[in-house]
């Protein structure tokens, strides 16, 4: 496991977390447009979906937003 885990580097978990949280979200789309939601459910699934889009949008900031033109910046 420790010469699994030597050979990613921390851009590439890094990478492969946004890939599963971009799927899932998608997944996640998918699943709430063919399943019906019981009426007592319905505030918490409201929560942990927009839990789930809240990290989507951190993904999506992270890879496109301001960081990533700093991180492209070359040192001086």
């Amino acid at each position: 496991m420790k010469r699994l885990l030597d050979t990613f580097s921390k851009t590439a978990i890094g990478h492969i977390l946004a890939v599963i949280i971009v799927l899932g979200c998608f997944i996640l789309v998918y699943v709430m447009m063919i399943k019906s939601i019981p009426t007592e459910n319905v505030s918490t699934v409201n929560q942990a979906v927009g839990f789930i889009y809240g990290m989507l949008g951190i993904v999506v900031g992270y890879f496109f937003g301001s960081s990533k033109s700093q991180n492209d910046k070359p040192i001086p």
